[in-house]
């Protein structure tokens, strides 16, 4: 059964049953640990088949188009979770409050891309 399918330049994952939180998840290895199958982000799998290499500890997938089930590799690079946050930011994704209040204090000040900065 073919789980993903082609939409503009996305590949899009299209079984509802592997998501977690929105991202698809698939099954890694027979029995990679202790003899237990170990569950994968599908993205995370792509990104390391196109990097020719496991992602180091700390390393994450993350998407340039803001598509949870896109794993299309051409949209993936290699960053950390700091380089998640500002992109998440830069995007206007990211919730000002998840940051200490001193931080949140000045994010909120700074201007986002395509947006007029906010007064104080």
């Amino acid at each position: 059964m073919d789980r993903s399918e082609w939409i503009d330049s996305h590949l899009i994952w299209i079984s509802e049953k592997s998501l977690v939180r929105g991202y698809p998840m698939i099954r890694r290895g027979p029995r990679a640990i202790w003899g237990v199958a170990v569950n994968d982000y599908v993205h995370r799998l792509s990104l390391e088949r196109k990097l020719g290499r496991s992602l180091e500890p700390g390393e994450q997938s993350l998407h340039t188009c803001d598509i949870p089930r896109c794993w299309n590799p051409d949209h993936l690079y290699a960053g950390d979770n700091a380089d998640n946050q500002r992109d998440a930011w830069r995007r206007d994704r990211a919730a000002i409050n998840v940051y200490d209040p001193e931080t949140g204090r000045i994010l909120r000040r700074l201007p986002r891309p395509g947006n007029k900065p906010r007064r104080r």
